[in-house]
């Protein structure tokens, strides 16, 4: 994908970091995802607190299969995502 592309998708979207169920995600595109074991390896390795979050929109992965696939793997109940969600729909934060 290139940054035009993008950016036209997104416009008018935000992405809001929540800890999403396991179970309300499906995978993404297969076809967009090139099997790597060397990557799935890297990725078991990882602590899921800290994981790298995975993009969400509409329940369906946009970015983030191999992470999702381990958390499953080990049994996870949630992972961290960011949500993408029109931008009317992001609560506003409170000045501190």
């Amino acid at each position: 994908m290139n940054e035009d592309f993008i950016e036209e998708y997104y416009n008018g979207m935000a992405a809001v970091l929540r800890e999403v169920s396991i179970n309300s995600m499906r995978e993404g595109d297969p076809g967009a995802n090139i099997p790597s074991k060397a990557k799935e390896r890297r990725y078991k390795k990882m602590d899921l607190a800290t994981m790298p979050p995975i993009v969400v929109q509409n329940g369906q992965i946009e970015d983030g299969n191999y992470p999702y696939r381990v958390a499953k793997q080990l049994g996870a109940k949630a992972i961290w995502c960011y949500v993408v969600v029109d931008e009317g729909d992001v609560p506003a934060k409170p000045l501190s």
